[in-house]
């Protein structure tokens, strides 16, 4: 069987992208491809140190081309489409010294599969687990003074303990029903019921909130269907790109491209699964901690908004635009219950220009007629629309300004 493993990174992400790449590298068997994309690399080459390592492929590309963009162009190499088994990893991952076998191993044993991954644990919460086990680490590349564990699968799972708590998961999937995940109204009424009773549950699509997921991959090797397998772990047949497509170049530079692949492989038939025959240690630095505060937040919301809007298009049929403006208002929403005051007129403006910006791709890319399309879409508050339409407000300078104050 051979694979094919894409880690694609940014210049200053290579630190920590150098143990994903070790950790990889380290468990090739013959036929085995590791290939690698220095996204957005300007002037900065890492060629010398990745170009001559066997079974290594290594491409710059001046410009950053996106996470979609940038897994297209090595899911297009010669190796990716001699392959049978295709891994996507996040470069901020580290996996278990067994990772690539125990994942071929389920996909072997699941032909109905479209898209697996595996139990995706938070790095900063099982840190200390990791150290108080006393595991040593190991390091086969000349990276940063750290290394990483050299752990197997089963020693993952005796750390665990049978126990797995929403907070130790970073990702393990998303509700099976992915139109109630991602384009139902349930969310929308949730929260105006929770306006009027704060007791009130709320639907939550992320599977590693709901106990009864957890606890079926806190034990022996087991699997759930998913909805979606998140981007940072996905494993997949080679052949599922001639069957669906490469990723949609639409959500550059990055979100949803994940969900919007993972929809593909159910609409074609397939199952999506998350399994604990192996894990995966994601957000090994501090780059989604850079998203916090408030110009962090501010940012994130706007992509994620930007990104939702497009699959929101693709996927909702007549109920688009309706479903963004709903999810808009449940933004909104939500936001009044955390935070106070014009911050959350600020965190609106970034859902709402989200909107707006996804909507000036889609006129651009996809031919998309706004005036008609915006005819029949909720206009309040009509002032911020009109703004948007023109020129991105100028928010972040003075969010910038008030976080330092």
């Amino acid at each position: 069987m051979k694979r094919s493993i894409l880690i694609i990174f940014l210049t200053e992400e290579e630190p920590v992208a150098a143990l994903a790449i070790a950790a990889m590298r380290s468990q090739l068997a013959t036929g085995d491809s590791l290939l690698l994309l220095h996204n957005g690399a300007g002037k900065k080459s890492f060629a010398d140190k990745y170009s001559g390592l066997a079974s290594v492929r290594y491409f710059e590309n001046g410009e950053n081309l996106g996470v979609a963009g940038g897994r297209n162009f090595l899911l297009r190499q010669p190796e990716c489409r001699a392959s049978d088994l295709i891994f996507l990893i996040d470069s901020d991952t580290l996996v278990p010294n067994d990772y690539l076998d125990r994942m071929s191993g389920f996909m072997r044993r699941s032909p109905d599969a479209g898209i697996a991954g595996p139990v995706a644990l938070s790095y900063p919460r099982m840190k200390d687990r990791l150290e108080a086990a006393d595991l040593g680490r190991s390091c086969p590349l000349e990276t940063t003074a750290t290394g990483f564990y050299d752990v197997d699968t089963d020693t993952i799972r005796a750390i665990l303990a049978g126990s797995l708590e929403e907070d130790d998961i970073d990702h393990i999937g998303t509700d099976p029903d992915w139109r109630k995940a991602y384009l139902s109204q349930q969310s929308f009424v949730d929260l105006i019921v929770r306006s009027i009773d704060p007791d009130a549950g709320l639907y939550r699509p992320g599977l590693r909130n709901h106990r009864e997921s957890r606890e079926a991959l806190a034990g022996a090797e087991n699997a759930i269907a998913v909805a979606n397998v998140a981007g940072a772990c996905q494993v997949f047949r080679s052949g599922l790109i001639d069957e669906i497509g490469y990723l949609c170049d639409l959500y550059n530079p990055y979100g949803m491209e994940d969900v919007d692949f993972s929809v593909r492989a159910l609409a074609s038939g397939r199952k999506n699964y998350t399994t604990n025959a192996t894990y995966l240690f994601h957000r090994t630095d501090g780059r989604h901690d850079a998203r916090a505060g408030l110009t962090g937040t501010y940012q994130r919301l706007l992509t994620d908004s930007r990104a939702r809007t497009v699959f929101e298009y693709r996927w909702a049929g007549e109920d688009f635009p309706a479903v963004s403006f709903r999810r808009l208002l449940s933004r909104s929403l939500l936001h009044r219950g955390r935070v106070e005051g014009e911050v959350v007129d600020d965190l609106f403006v970034a859902v709402l220009f989200g909107i707006r910006s996804a909507l000036d791709l889609l006129a651009n890319a996809e031919g998309l007629d706004l005036d008609r399309l915006l005819e029949g879409a909720p206009t309040a508050p009509p002032p911020a629309l009109v703004a948007l339409a023109s020129e991105r407000p100028p928010l972040l300078d003075s969010l910038a300004l008030r976080e330092s104050a």
